[in-house]
């Protein structure tokens, strides 16, 4: 509710093309709409812009809502656009959302834990260039109980499964690829770790997808 309220005073609405078009709704006719992009046509509007873009509607007096799909906080590259607009000293609040790799249980309840893990940790299978600190730590990744759950790691598959299996994960964890997550399209998709790259070039699955990797995706 918080969310709509903010919408219907919004003069501009910057969106990413995964958020349910219905949403844009709540925000006033007059209302600018600025989709950022779609990764399956190659256009997409660099974080720089973005930044750029909030800051400069701001600044010309327009109330300027960023809409984005989950919880911007989970990999939504946050903390840049956050540090742009402090820097510019602009006023602004945060609206927490549901990340998808925790709606999965919702929408696919056979797919995720509910008592048995002892952990479920995110993972980004898309680390972005230049970001600073180390690399992900497949060794230490591949020995963490319970899941874990990728996000953004469809076309990175053959790279991070590969981590996993090379650093001891075993070829016969259970794998759960759930798309469009809450959509009407969403399919869950079954496989093993060892067959997970096979299985995604095979069936050209695309994102956005999350894959959840441990036993507890066999349930």
């Amino acid at each position: 509710m918080r969310g709509v309220a903010y919408l219907r005073r919004a003069d501009l609405v910057l969106y990413d093309y995964l958020v349910n078009a219905a949403l844009l709704d709540h925000a006033p006719e007059s209302a600018e709409r600025v989709c950022l992009g779609h990764h399956r046509t190659g256009r997409t509007i660099a974080q720089p812009e973005v930044n750029r873009r909030m800051v400069d509607a701001a600044r010309e007096g327009r109330t300027v809502v960023r809409l984005k799909s989950g919880d911007p906080c989970i990999f939504g590259r946050l903390a840049e656009e956050l540090d742009a607009l402090c820097t510019a000293r602009i006023p602004c609040e945060i609206v927490p959302g549901i990340t998808a790799g925790l709606a999965a249980p919702s929408y696919a309840p056979q797919a995720v834990p509910d008592a048995a893990p002892t952990a479920v940790t995110l993972i980004t299978g898309h680390e972005r260039p230049g970001k600073g600190g180390p690399p992900l730590d497949y060794a230490r990744l591949a020995r963490l109980p319970g899941s874990l759950v990728f996000y953004m790691g469809v076309t990175s598959t053959p790279n991070w499964s590969r981590a996993l299996l090379d650093h001891g994960r075993s070829a016969d964890t259970p794998v759960t690829i759930i798309r469009r997550v809450a959509w009407p399209e969403q399919e869950a998709i079954r496989t093993t770790l060892g067959q997970l790259a096979a299985l995604m070039a095979e069936r050209t699955v695309r994102p956005p997808a999350i894959v959840i990797v441990g036993d507890e995706a066999s349930q």
